[in-house]
């Protein structure tokens, strides 16, 4: 209520903005997505021209698994200039953000190359474990994937000239992890 009393009476939409933006910022700690994402939602409303506001609203919608919302946002925040203002601005904080919802929005696309260099630039900026665990994933991935193709290539190919029970034998010799 007080919050609600605060806006109605607040004459300042740039510091409304901003207030809806850290309510969205609580929002998503604690992972209330869907109401984030409304307050976010609502910064944007207040004053558009805010970067932080579509990165995080990015952020968001990438934690309710929403790619497509996730990457357009992403696009518009990243294609905009920070505007003057007196408040205080995170331009590194939008930074790492913008490159974690790449890093997942890409890894949804399977697009390990981008992934990649996403996880590479957030560990540039950040090395922490957590960062180093997501260039890990993506190299196994990668490995992975390109084992798959292999095995299904010579799977059909052994399929073709009636060699299925090498099929069983193939499959058998896969590592475990």
């Amino acid at each position: 209520q007080l919050f609600q009393d605060y806006l109605e009476h607040s004459g300042w939409d740039e510091e409304r903005a901003f207030a809806w933006n850290y309510i969205g910022n609580i929002q998503y700690h604690f992972k209330k997505y869907e109401d984030s994402t409304i307050s976010y939602l609502s910064a944007i409303k207040e004053r558009p021209e805010f970067p932080t506001w579509h990165i995080n609203l990015a952020r968001s919608y990438c934690a309710l698994k929403d790619f497509g919302k996730a990457e357009h946002h992403l696009k518009v925040g990243m294609s905009m200039e920070q505007p003057k203002t007196s408040m205080i601005l995170t331009p590194r904080e939008d930074k790492i953000n913008a490159l974690i919802v790449t890093f997942y929005v890409f890894f949804e696309k399977k697009d390990f190359v981008q992934c990649k260099r996403a996880a590479s630039m957030l560990l540039d900026m950040q090395p922490t474990e957590e960062n180093e665990k997501r260039i890990e994933s993506v190299e196994k991935l990668e490995k992975w994937t390109h084992w798959m193709q292999n095995i299904a290539q010579m799977s059909s190919e052994l399929f073709d000239k009636g060699e299925i029970d090498k099929v069983e034998s193939l499959l058998k010799g896969l590592p475990e992890d």
